[in-house]
């Protein structure tokens, strides 16, 4: 397919569903559900704020005054006073991994151990309850949260002994909160068929004890021969074993989503059986929050099967498949994030690629050429410079780039030179708000304070140059928590009350935009979702008080009250009575 067939997909997509144009008004009908007395934040520049409005047929019939709704009231419709209660467009989270999510919610949860002795803990009690050759799942450690560090370590990081103790039969996988390394026991790296003359595969690293034997973590691409051996055993269960656990992980990452009032989770990589499985969902209705999907498969599939998985809005517009996933390098914390000059803490590396220039430009030939956006991970500075540099040249000929929506996903470090670049090349930053408190306590000691000052989650100076910028969580490498993320955009406060480089926190409201608005546009959904515009999808959140006017110190203690998708109900507490 070429190209130029790009625009007239997504403007198809988005007049199917469109909102009504400015001077134009949607049929009056009576609505099924009018909220009132609201502070009503609508992201919609021609009427940013409101008192109440109207719902109907899944779409925002209007939006104004007390007065100027009481004419959509009919026999049946349920109003609902909010009494000053605040009502936004639902968040759109712009970069997360839903079943991920789910299934980091059925595994041990690891971010609270504050030694390497409490993940041990943890990983022998599943041992003692694990049946005969089941894997043992973990996600959320990280080492430089560790209080206590272990007697031995091999660059950095723990050997696999004390997990083998604690498991000897079962394998053991345990994710780093990045995603980006693990830590296995004997078992899996059996399994795996790693042992003391594997090499390190390109674009991973087997890190390894004194005497040369794999010392059970796994950066990056090294750790592809254990998720393949997890796969082997996870496709042995039962059909009905399988099924029953995906379903569990979409019931627990939909309900955690919609209790936090996020309605679209755009989802960062998923196979093609993944989808095909919440394309299931989707046309039985069992979709409870809208899925936008990246494709996480290879060129040579996507290429093959891209007729079957150009998904748009299937299910009532539930679930979209439109981009495309890729990787350019790893994470900070595990010292993957591919930098242009050496690590201030390792001064022996500059991280890892996990794809070539040549390799990610094919990619991004084969997105053009099919029509579907491109959306890469990159994190170091060196990373994103070479996203950058494959963009221009495979863009250089648009008139206008900015209509494919390519995307870089997390932005995290930036050289001074390439900030200016996002703007030009039209190019959307994906951050996540929370990595900055989350890292901040060490992102120092990783590049040292000059270049964190002069490019670490550089929101502001990406804003300030014409950029768009999209909020996500990345999820489970972070809580899904809209308001903790809406408290670090505009504080870059951590744990212990400092600031991050405070001179590049954005405003409550540039916050609120890139949590909705900016994100349905990085999305390609912005005339469907995204502001509280009549004709728009009535996907809203109503939330305790006004995030916009609260004291600062107080945006963490807002709630939410009620989640609505297609103007119904779908999570909401006994502080509203419907």
């Amino acid at each position: 397919m070429h190209d130029a067939i790009f625009p007239l997909l997504l403007a198809g997509a988005l007049l199917a569903c469109s909102p009504a144009r400015a001077g134009q008004r949607t049929a009056r009908r009576p609505a099924e559900l009018v909220l009132r007395s609201a502070t009503v934040i609508t992201m919609d520049d021609q009427r940013p704020r409101a008192r109440a409005l109207a719902l109907g047929g899944g779409r925002i019939l209007a939006v104004g005054s007390n007065r100027e709704m009481q004419k959509f009231i009919g026999d049946n419709t349920r109003v609902v006073d909010l009494n000053g209660q605040a009502v936004l467009p639902g968040f759109i989270d712009a970069h997360g991994h839903f079943l991920g999510l789910g299934r980091s919610l059925m595994q041990l949860e690891l971010g609270e151990c504050r030694s390497f002795d409490q993940v041990v803990e943890r990983v022998a009690a599943a041992a003692g309850q694990a049946r005969p050759g089941e894997w043992i799942l973990g996600r959320g450690w990280h080492q430089e949260r560790w209080q206590k560090q272990p007697a031995t370590l091999a660059e950095g990081m723990p050997l696999h002994h004390e997990l083998t103790r604690a498991s000897p039969a079962n394998p053991v996988y345990l994710r780093h909160a990045s995603g980006h390394a693990a830590l296995v026991n004997q078992a899996a790296l059996q399994a795996a068929g790693i042992t003391a003359s594997s090499r390190d595969p390109a674009g991973g690293h087997i890190i390894r004890d004194n005497s040369g034997h794999p010392s059970g973590c796994l950066l990056e691409a090294a750790m592809e021969p254990v998720e393949a051996a997890y796969q082997k055993w996870w496709h042995a269960l039962a059909a009905a074993e399988r099924e029953a656990r995906l379903r569990r992980a979409v019931d627990l990452a939909s309900r955690t989503c919609l209790r936090q009032g996020v309605t679209t989770f755009s989802d960062a990589g998923s196979s093609f059986e993944e989808i095909d499985f919440l394309r299931r969902l989707a046309r039985a209705g069992q979709l409870r929050l809208r899925l936008w999907v990246m494709i996480g498969e290879d060129d040579a599939a996507i290429e093959s099967n891209i007729a079957n998985y150009r998904i748009a809005g299937e299910g009532n517009g539930r679930l979209w498949v439109r981009a495309i996933k890729r990787y350019a390098d790893g994470a900070l914390g595990s010292h993957g994030a591919l930098l242009l000059e050496p690590y201030s803490d390792r001064p022996d590396t500059v991280g890892l690629a996990l794809t070539s220039a040549a390799k990610l430009e094919r990619s991004a030939r084969l997105a053009r050429q099919l029509g579907l956006q491109l959306c890469t991970h990159a994190i170091g500075d060196g990373a994103n410079r070479m996203v950058l540099d494959v963009y221009q040249k495979v863009l250089a000929d648009l008139p206008d780039p900015a209509r494919l929506r390519w995307r870089i996903e997390h932005a995290q470090h930036l050289h001074p030179d390439d900030i200016g670049r996002f703007a030009e090349l039209g190019i959307i930053a994906s951050m996540q708000s929370y990595h900055c408190v989350s890292d901040g306590p060490w992102v120092e000691r990783r590049i040292g304070r000059q270049r964190a000052a002069a490019g670490a989650y550089a929101w502001q100076s990406l804003l300030a140059s014409g950029a768009h910028l999209a909020w996500g969580t990345d999820t489970p490498v972070e809580a899904e928590d809209p308001l903790a993320g809406l408290y670090a955009f505009v504080t870059r406060r951590l744990a212990d009350g400092s600031r991050f480089h405070p001179r590049q926190c954005i405003s409550r409201l540039q916050a609120l935009r890139a949590m909705t608005i900016e994100a349905a546009h990085a999305d390609g959904l912005e005339r469907q979702l995204g502001s509280l515009t009549p004709g728009k999808r009535a996907d809203l959140v109503v939330l305790s008080a006004d995030p916009l006017s609260v004291p600062e110190a107080d945006i963490p203690r807002l709630r939410v009250l009620a989640t609505l998708v297609d103007g119904r109900p779908v999570w909401r507490t006994g502080k509203i009575s419907w």
